[in-house]
């Protein structure tokens, strides 16, 4: 499995957990969801940004690499 399969894989579970997320919402909505998402889902949003941010930069100089050593 390359990196941008990885990349996908991640970015479909963060849309699956959002989405669940929304599922959840109407049936949960009290003090402690809006505790559980400030706590938990709000903090994930920029470690995420970054990570597909890098694993995007990462997959980048592996393929020149790959490319260069082909060379």
């Amino acid at each position: 499995m390359n990196l941008h399969d990885h990349k996908t894989k991640l970015r479909y579970a963060a849309q699956k957990l959002l989405l669940r997320w929304d599922e959840t919402r109407p049936q949960w909505n009290d003090a402690v969801s809006r505790d559980f998402e400030r706590a938990h889902l709000v903090p994930l949003e920029a470690p995420l940004s970054q990570a597909l941010r890098a694993i995007e930069s990462l997959s980048e100089v592996l393929s020149r690499a790959e490319q260069d050593c082909r060379e």
